[in-house]
């Protein structure tokens, strides 16, 4: 018999996660797409940048990877900070720290013999911005820049193929040698790309008729600009509107077929009209293009568990927290998964953990 305890938050739950934002490598950057500027009190960003290539790593203190990543980055910053390589270090630690908790993680930082810039990312205004899918997620952007590289997670293929970047950017590897680095992917117009960040901004805000207004702006600036087309499909798929939402996703994976963030609106809403085959075949094409892109793998979860292959679901869930601890919805479908089962201690423990990190 379900416990009181899941009776009793399972309804609060459920109605604070409607009301989340998009998760936020990056849901709404593309490879091609200049990088948005980071603003953070005592950082000069425009004048440490100028000219170089440029490492932005998204990190967290509970994340294995993201550590071992940043001793692989001081290495090879110790190597190279003279050949104009800038690494900066975004801490997505939580949305509210105390200074206590602040100083923790500077404490952490300087103790690993880390020498490139810190940044606390309070309230998570840079992550929404970037919209990070997993920790650690990386942008490496060119001297122009231009974002060039953006793997989520870090594994060794990610760090080897990181790596020739670095030294492809830098001049210290030949660029045919990584001819992936070659095709730059699709650089918008410059003022397309100006209303889409703003609509970005103000969708991130919850103004969503403003974040249109500018999204369908941007799109009619350069109709081959997939991003705006994507997130004006999300927009209509968190206002329960599948079927225009359908008509912008289509249109983005039309004009990109890589884009994973369009990709994975597409697959939801093939999913809500019943469409499970087509879901799968969709989860089947765009997993691969990124393993650790969330929404992608938590729709694969719930095609797991139509198909009652529970246990590969959860499995699915821990690979997902690996990179995104803090977020709500996998814990919560983990709990409603370990009640399947039942194994309610379990299930009210993954309730309880989201039910904190809504109402924190």
């Amino acid at each position: 018999m379900i416990t009181t305890f899941i009776k009793r938050f399972l309804v609060v739950i459920v109605i604070l996660l409607i009301s989340l934002p998009a998760a936020g490598a990056f849901k709404y950057l593309t490879v091609g797409m200049d990088s948005p500027k980071i603003e953070s009190e005592g950082l000069d960003y425009d004048s440490l940048i100028k000219g170089k290539t440029l490492l932005v790593v998204f990190w967290a203190s509970w994340s294995k990877r993201s550590l071992e990543q940043l001793d692989d980055l001081q290495e090879i910053y110790s190597s190279y900070k003279d050949s104009n390589l800038v690494i900066i270090a975004i801490n997505v630690e939580k949305e509210v720290l105390t200074s206590v908790e602040k100083d923790s993680i500077k404490s952490l930082y300087a103790s690993r013999g880390y020498t490139f810039p810190l940044v606390i990312d309070e309230g998570l205004k840079i992550f929404y911005t970037y919209g990070v899918i997993a920790v650690p997620s990386t942008a490496l952007v060119d001297s122009t820049g231009t974002l060039r590289y953006a793997p989520a997670g870090y594994s060794l293929g990610t760090r080897d193929k990181l790596f020739d970047s670095i030294m492809v950017l830098l001049g210290k590897k030949e660029a045919h040698e990584m001819p992936e680095l070659l095709t730059q992917g699709y650089r918008p117009d410059k003022r397309a790309l100006r209303y889409y960040y703003l609509g970005l901004n103000l969708y991130n805000k919850g103004l969503f008729k403003q974040a249109l207004d500018n999204l369908h702006k941007s799109a009619s600036l350069d109709t081959l600009f997939s991003t705006p087309l994507g997130l004006i499909g999300n927009i209509w798929m968190d206002n329960n509107d599948c079927d225009s939402a359908l008509v912008y996703l289509q249109e983005a994976v039309r004009l990109d077929s890589m884009n994973v963030s369009a990709l994975a609106g597409l697959g939801e809403c093939l999913w809500q009209k019943g469409d499970t085959a087509g879901t799968k075949d969709l989860l089947n094409h765009s997993i691969p293009l990124d393993s650790a892109f969330t929404p992608l793998r938590l729709l694969q979860v719930k095609t797991l568990v139509a198909d009652n292959m529970l246990t590969e679901a959860l499995a699915v869930l821990d690979e997902c927290l690996d990179y995104h601890q803090n977020n709500p919805q996998i814990h919560y479908m983990k709990g409603t998964i370990l009640r399947l089962q039942g194994q309610f201690e379990l299930a009210s423990n993954s309730f309880l953990k989201a039910y904190k990190l809504l109402t924190k």
